[in-house]
């Protein structure tokens, strides 16, 4: 009963499940025929996550999973009974501290896997909100590993699936969530705000399944043995976990919606819909090139696909018709920009290293780039720096302030023809100047953000410090005041603002101390130092054609009331 419910809800909001089948049927003999417990972790962007999966394996006659669900759901009298019936068990998060509950929990969860049942959870913990895939949490990973850590169980095997969707159902909801002076509650309510939206055409479901993990043959690979030694099982579970990240990353399918608000997003002002289908094709050929996959385009089907994905994002867009051609256009709610950079966040981490590169070189003017080219030297010093700014934004599995996944980037943008190498010198392509634009566009609006944050502690430094709480609050009003005062070129750069003043507290810039968020103690005895930090990030920005705020005398222009 609860199957077909699941599949008549389905049928009606997404078109079809996209899946490779022959991999499913191997799944299912693995799975229902192994003496070894296995875990799976799928990505997490919408609460049809807990649903899709379930469906999928009882569709294909594979052994059902308990589910980790979060504690939210306990107080959604219909949505937790659904979950329970589907093999769904709330979990309490951020219960680390008591030590009952966690050793329940464990307790269950290992006698689970003793019992060689099948358990689900996601690494991501949350939904991820701006698009881009969390950093994973290892508390429900280390309690699956202890299992074999302790001899419970001779192996646990993990399977990493990665789910993405051509618009995701609470599309109209959580984008905007980082906006939001406090973290929404997840109730009844806004799913119900979901579901009534359930008559449009929300596309596809694209399910990418990825290789088993062993965790014994993960253990070997790193020369650890967390059996026997108790002091490698903290290393090996965090690796691990990194892992299974880098694996859903690398498995993602890009729905075409995702190209579709990438240009779109370089384009607020509008694009024909024959030249978003070029550069749509143009943006598919750089992905594949990459080596990840675009879903449902080929050469034949371009504008169809097109069509299709303007038709997903809906509301998001509008048509215009002028003399020569249909316009499309972002429609002028700064929500809709927040949705669209949501889809286009999910693609960032293909170009990341190549995208500051192309902010470093255009940092130097058009004038120089496109003449006799940048110093190497120099070029390297600023991308240096911004890498080291950016570093904690991306899961990759390259550190993009190694050198050689530098000079890797370097290459892959000359033999994209958008750069040159000239006696000792980089200079920028004319010809290649759609892929420059590209890629600065994804950075340009992360950069904002690092500017912001530094810019508000800054205003606030001879009053009293604002808690933690209150400093995020505080920040994005102050935001708002910039942008509306062009003081900023991007409204996206709001929803990123916890994840900013977490990597400044990593980079010991700032400190959430007893008082509140601060410079740490260089930064705030040096206000030149501080001064300096905001011109040399300021260097990299996109600005508007007029006068910027001058950082020192009239920064309490954008100030609000109760800051100045």
């Amino acid at each position: 009963m609860i199957a077909w419910q699941l599949r008549k809800f389905l049928r009606a909001v997404y078109e079809k499940i996209e899946v490779n089948y022959e991999q499913l049927n191997e799944l299912a003999k693995i799975i229902n025929n192994s003496k070894i417990p296995i875990v799976i972790l799928p990505s997490h962007r919408s609460y049809i996550d807990y649903l899709v999966v379930p469906y999928l394996l009882f569709s294909f006659g594979i052994k059902m999973p308990y589910i980790a669900a979060a504690e939210d759901f306990l107080e959604i009298s219909i949505i937790n009974k659904l979950f329970k019936y589907s093999g769904a068990f709330c979990i309490k998060h951020g219960k680390n501290s008591d030590s009952l509950y966690k050793a329940i929990l464990t307790e269950y969860i290992q006698q689970l896997l003793k019992d060689q049942q099948v358990v689900e959870f996601f690494i991501e913990e949350n939904r991820s909100r701006s698009g881009k895939i969390s950093q994973p949490k290892v508390g429900l990973l280390s309690m699956c590993a202890e299992t074999f850590y302790q001899g419970i169980v001779p192996d646990v095997k993990f399977l990493p699936i990665n789910i993405n969707y051509d618009r995701v159902l609470e599309g109209e909801t959580f984008p905007f969530e980082p906006l939001e002076r406090e973290k929404a509650q997840e109730s009844l309510s806004r799913i119900i705000n979901s579901v009534k939206i359930l008559s449009r055409n929300f596309g596809k479901i694209h399910i990418v399944i990825g290789d088993l993990i062993s965790l014994k043959d993960f253990s070997t690979s790193l020369e650890l043995n967390p059996v026997v030694n108790e002091a490698h099982r903290v290393v090996v579970t965090k690796k691990l976990s990194q892992e299974v990240v880098l694996r859903l990353q690398e498995k993602l399918a890009i729905p075409i919606s995702t190209l579709v608000a990438s240009i779109l997003m370089m384009h607020r002002n509008g694009i024909s819909e024959d030249n978003l289908v070029k550069k749509v094709e143009w943006l598919s050929d750089e992905i594949k090139f990459r080596g990840y996959t675009v879903a449902d385009l080929d050469e034949k089907n371009v504008s169809i696909a097109v069509r299709n994905a303007l038709n997903h994002l809906g509301s998001v867009i509008r048509h215009k018709q002028d003399t020569f051609a249909n316009i499309i256009t972002v429609e002028s709610n700064y929500q809709n920009i927040l949705m669209l950079s949501y889809y286009r966040n999910t693609m960032h981490f293909i170009f990341a290293l190549e995208a500051i590169i192309a902010i470093a070189i255009f940092s130097f003017g058009i004038k120089l780039t496109l003449g006799e080219g940048v110093h190497k030297k120099r070029l390297m010093e600023e991308i240096n720096f911004l890498c080291t700014l950016l570093e904690s934004e991306y899961c990759l599995r390259e550190s993009i302030c190694d050198p050689e996944s530098q000079a890797k980037a370097i290459e892959m943008l000359i033999k994209r023809g958008m750069i040159e190498d000239i006696e000792g010198k980089y200079r920028l392509i004319r010809s290649g100047e759609l892929g420059i634009n590209f890629l600065c566009s994804l950075i340009w609006p992360l950069l904002d953000t690092y500017w912001i944050v530094i810019s508000f502690c800054n205003s606030l430094r001879n009053k009293d410090p604002l808690p933690y709480k209150e400093f995020i609050q505080g920040i994005q009003p102050f935001a708002e005041n910039l942008f509306g005062d062009k003081s900023i070129f991007y409204y996206e750069s709001q929803d990123n603002i916890n994840r900013v003043v977490k990597n400044f507290e990593n980079m010991k810039i700032l400190e959430n101390s007893s008082v509140g968020v601060v410079f740490t103690r260089d930064y705030l005895k040096d206000k030149v130092k501080v001064q300096e930090l905001l011109d040399h990030i300021n260097k990299f920005r996109k600005k508007y054609p007029v006068k910027m705020i001058n950082q020192h005398e009239n920064f309490k222009q954008v100030l609000l009331p109760e800051f100045s």
